[in-house]
C-alpha cells in the first residue's frame, strides 16, 4: 500500500526566542509533543555542548522558523557527543543519556566518571541514577529500548587516541534494565557481527532489532575499517537473545556511516543521508526498507519536490512524529 513521506528540514534560522547553534553528534528523544536535543559538537570556543533544548511539536509551524525552546536551567551535567538517548516506557517522561564522548563542560576535558544521566522532563531535572553491574564505556553506538524497559546497545568503541582516532572496538551486546538499573552483557560468540560503530538500530514490533550500515573493524594491527553493505542486515531477537543475518533485495545503495533510520507507522524503515569513509556524500540519500517481506527489500520512494527539501546530510538527527520524519542539524554536503 503506498504511503506518503513528509521530510521537514529544521534549518538553523532566526527564531522568536532561541536559535540553537549548528552541530553534529547530538542525540534526540521524543517525549509527547516535545522533541528533545542534547549536546553535540558545535565548533565554537566551547566546542562540546551541554545544552538541552526541545522543539515544540504541539502545533504546526514553518520549517524556516521552528519553535525551539531553550532549557538553560536544565543544562546537562556533562557535554555528550555521539551518545544515546532513550525514554523510559514505565513513565514516558524520564530520559536516560547513555555513553558517548563525555566532556566536562567546565574543563573541556574528557570525563567518564559517570556514564549514565537521567532527565525528568516533567520537572526538567537531571540526576545520576545508581547503576549496578559493569557499566560499559561506549561511543558511537545506538541504543533501543523495548516495552519492558530493557535498553539494548550493540558494539561501539572506546577511543584511546583522539589524534589518530584509534581505539578499542566492540561487538558485545550490553543490556540495561531500566526497571532495576542493572547492566548485563552477552559476550560475543561465533555468530556475532564484527565490531561495529556508526550504524542505525531499529526495534520492530516483532521484537527484532534491525542493524543497518555503519563501520566494521577488522582485528588487525591497522584496525582496518570497512563500510557495511546496506543489503547485509544483522538481526537481533530480543526474546531469545539470538543473532541472525539477512541479505536484503532491491535497489543498489551505497554503503554509509552517520546516516539515520526511523520506523514508519507501517513498519517500514526509512534511512536518510550518511557519508563515505572519505567524507563524501552517498546516494541515494533516502531509501526505504520494506520489512513486511522476506527477505527485506530496499526501494526508492517517489517524493514530490518542495521548498524545504533537505540537502545531503551526515551526522544529523532524524525522528518520526506521526507522519513526519523530522531532520535536524548535521554536516551539509554538496555534490
Amino acid at each position: 500500500m503506498p504511503f506518503g513521506i513528509i521530510l521537514l528540514l529544521l534549518i538553523i534560522s532566526e527564531a522568536v526566542c532561541f536559535t540553537p547553534y549548528a552541530r553534529v553528534g547530538q542525540t534526540q528523544a521524543l517525549v509527547g509533543t516535545k522533541l528533545f536535543y542534547a549536546g553535540g559538537y558545535t565548533g565554537l570556543t566551547q566546542a562540546y555542548s551541554n545544552e538541552l533544548f526541545y522543539l515544540n511539536l504541539s502545533s504546526s509551524f514553518q520549517a524556516s522558523n521552528p519553535p525551539w525552546v531553550s532549557l538553560t536551567n536544565a543544562n546537562i551535567p556533562i557535554s555528550p557527543t555521539y551518545s544515546t538517548f532513550v525514554v523510559s516506557p514505565f513513565d514516558n517522561f524520564t530520559i536516560y543519556l547513555i555513553g558517548g564522548y563525555l566532556v566536562n563542560p567546565s574543563t573541556n576535558t574528557p570525563d567518564n566518571n559517570t556514564l549514565i544521566y537521567a532527565f525528568n522532563s516533567n520537572v526538567t531535572e537531571w540526576t545520576m541514577p545508581t547503576i549496578s553491574g559493569s557499566s560499559p564505556k561506549r561511543q558511537e553506538m545506538e541504543g533501543v529500548v523495548d516495552n519492558t524497559g530493557k535498553v539494548y546497545i550493540f558494539g561501539g568503541s572506546v577511543i584511546t587516541n583522539y589524534t589518530t582516532r584509534k581505539g578499542i572496538f566492540f561487538n558485545d551486546m550490553n543490556i540495561l534494565d531500566m526497571g532495576t538499573n542493572i547492566w548485563s552483557t552477552i559476550q560475543p560468540t561465533s555468530n556475532f557481527p564484527n565490531p561495529r560503530i556508526d550504524y542505525t538500530a531499529i526495534l520492530l514490533d516483532n521484537n527484532i532489532i534491525v542493524y543497518i550500515g555503519g563501520r566494521e573493524y577488522a582485528n588487525d594491527i591497522n584496525q582496518t575499517e570497512i563500510l557495511v553493505d546496506l543489503h547485509q542486515i544483522q538481526l537481533f531477537d530480543t526474546k531469545n537473545s539470538n543473532w541472525s543475518s539477512m541479505t536484503a533485495t532491491g535497489v543498489n545503495l551505497q554503503a554509509r556511516r552517520f546516516h539515520t533510520a526511523v520506523l514508519a507507522k507501517n513498519g517500514q524503515i526509512i534511512i536518510y543521508g550518511g557519508e563515505n569513509i572519505n567524507f563524501t556524500p552517498v546516494t541515494p540519500n533516502l531509501a526505504i526498507l520494506n520489512t513486511s517481506v522476506t527477505p527485506y527489500n530496499w526501494y526508492i520512494p517517489t517524493i514530490n519536490a518542495g521548498p524545504y527539501d533537505p540537502p545531503l546530510l551526515a551526522e544529523h538527527s532524524a525522528t518520526m512524529y506521526e507522519d513526519l520524519m523530522i531532520i535536524a542539524f548535521g554536516i551539509f554536503y554538496e555534490l
